[in-house]
This record gives C-alpha cells, structure tokens and sequence, in this order.
C-alpha cells in the first residue's frame, strides 16, 4: 500500500505541474464565501486556519517542486487568496461549512493530481 501510494504522489505531484494552470480559484473563494455564516469559537478558528495554511503550504510547494514557470505566480495568487479569506474565516463561520469546505478543497486537488496530462489539450 505505501509503496502504491508513493507512486501516485509522485506521479500526480508531476500531474498537477501540468494541470495547475487549470486550477479554478474563484470557485474556493465562493465556497469560502458561502461557508462563512456562524460564529466560530476562537479553537475552531485556530484549526481552521491551520487546515488552510497547511494546504495552501503544501500545493504551494507542489507547485514550485513540479513547474518551471508560470506556476510561481499561481502560488502566490493562491496564497493571496487565502490571506484573503483567512480574515472571514476568522470572523465567523460554521464547523460543519468548514469541513465542507475542507472536503471539498480535497476533492477538487485530488481531481486535479488524477487528471491526465491530454485532459488539459481537449478542453
């Protein structure tokens, strides 16, 4: 099993360098946006934004790791948009909108890693 799942990242961390001009950032901002309804309490806050910046660390480091060139500034936008939204999730929003949208960002990256390098030509 680990020694599969090894290969996979490796194989969607090369995918996603091909794939990550495709990254539709508006559609997390309105999912962020959505979710952002209830109070949070100050614990619920801390992890939510440390969900997000380990995320946000993460793709960045995929993006740098896999892409000669244009990805550096999707980085940056994506890390822009989190900053961003970092204040409103601060503000107030609803455990379970967060681990929507936690599901969701999972979901949506995972897509991204599974894609194959020609679906970017066909679409």
């Amino acid at each position: 099993r680990e020694e599969r799942a090894g290969g996979h990242q490796s194989a969607g961390s090369r995918a996603l360098g091909r794939q990550v001009d495709g990254m539709d950032l508006r559609s997390l901002q309105k999912a962020l946006e959505l979710g952002c309804t209830e109070p949070l309490s100050a614990a619920d806050r801390r992890e939510v934004l440390r969900e997000v910046l380990r995320a946000t660390r993460a793709i960045c480091a995929t993006v740098d790791d896999t892409s000669p060139s244009g990805t550096q500034g999707l980085a940056e936008e994506f890390t822009s948009l989190v900053e961003r939204e970092r204040a409103m999730l601060d503000a107030r929003m609803s455990f379970g909108a967060m681990r929507g949208i936690r599901t969701q960002l999972a979901r949506r990256f995972s897509q991204l890693l599974q894609a194959p390098p020609s679906h970017r030509d066909s679409s």
